[in-house]
């Protein structure tokens, strides 16, 4: 598995401190027993969040590499860091304010930019949903069962 291009980024340092916390409960208890009860109890519950972690960084990596938009790779960030937040409260230095925070920001940036990213991506080549185009929507609106009757409703006195 290849290092982290960036150690200090946070999604990195994350990664490093699961490994280290993985390390460390080898260590104190489960001494390398991996049929043991204590391992069970408490190596196997990191197995998930760590592989997330390392996937999670290697993709963040990859995107920059591939010279993702920055506005994309701020909401991919966001995203990865609400997925663990309470270790970014504990251990990463933001808060949950500054994680309500860096979302908005991502998001408000992205918005403007939407309609233009859907299109650069050809993201319409793979999708066939109603709502990707007005002729499709049309399509599935006008194929949809109509339901009527002689009910009323007075919704205001």
């Amino acid at each position: 598995m290849p290092p982290p291009n960036d150690p200090s980024s946070p999604i990195a340092r994350h990664e490093a401190s699961l490994f280290s916390e993985a390390r460390d409960l080898l260590q104190q208890g489960a001494k390398g027993a991996h049929r043991s009860e204590r391992f069970n109890r408490d190596i196997l519950p990191l197995a998930l969040p760590l592989v997330e972690a390392v996937g999670h960084r290697m993709a963040y990596e990859a995107a920059i590499d591939a010279n993702i938009d920055l506005n994309l790779l701020n909401l991919y960030e966001s995203g990865v860091v609400k997925q663990d937040s309470a270790w970014y409260v504990e251990q990463g230095g933001l808060d949950r304010e500054v994680q309500r925070e860096m979302e908005a920001q991502a998001v408000d940036a992205l918005l403007p930019q939407m309609k233009d990213l859907l299109f650069a991506s050809d993201v319409q080549v793979y999708s066939n949903a109603p709502m990707t185009s007005k002729t499709l929507w049309n399509d599935f609106v006008s194929g949809l069962e109509v339901f009527s009757g002689d009910a009323r409703s007075d919704l205001l006195p």
